[in-house]
């Protein structure tokens, strides 16, 4: 037989619970990227119990296909949004959680930010940067600067590492 495991959903899952000390359960999400890590986040956010999961990114057929994946396999909670715009403002406020995916922030690109920094952050988010170097993105200080819970990356790769040496 052959099996399949994904250490990004635990890492991140197990990251998440213990420094941010809450959980997904009824609360709106915001993930920003599309690819694996993003796909994974996503999924594990969903069966945990968030009631609502906006997949935001550049290529929009790319945020559609985890939102399909999502509302066919879970449940009907994932919505692909675009990453720019009113609507995308709003729904980043609103969020009660915003968890990036992208790379962007990441050294040596210190200076950037996945989203437009005028957009801002509502006070009492949390928020996560997969994002591990540096330990603090510019992502990062900007949210804790308005208020924001904070968890950088690292944790997430700590505990795909334990997961990975579990599986073997």
């Amino acid at each position: 037989k052959l099996y399949g495991h994904n250490t990004d959903a635990e890492g991140f899952y197990r990251s998440f619970r213990e420094e941010s000390g809450t959980s997904f359960k009824g609360k709106s999400v915001v993930v920003l990227g599309a690819g694996g890590a993003a796909r994974a986040i996503a999924v594990k956010m969903t069966m945990e119990g968030a009631a609502k999961v906006y997949i935001a990114n550049r290529t929009a057929e790319r945020a559609k296909n985890i939102a399909d994946i999502i509302n066919r396999n879970i449940s009907d909670t994932a919505e692909q949004c675009e990453l720019i715009g009113n609507s995308f403002t709003d729904i980043f406020h609103s969020s009660e959680i915003i968890v990036n995916t992208i790379p962007l922030g990441m050294y040596p690109d210190v200076d950037c930010m996945p989203v437009d920094e005028e957009i801002g952050f509502s006070t009492g988010q949390v928020v996560f940067d997969a994002v591990y170097n540096p330990p603090k993105t510019k992502f990062l200080r900007t949210a804790e600067q308005s208020g924001c819970k904070t968890v950088n990356g690292f944790g997430m790769l700590l505990y795909q590492g334990i997961s990975a040496y579990e599986i073997w």
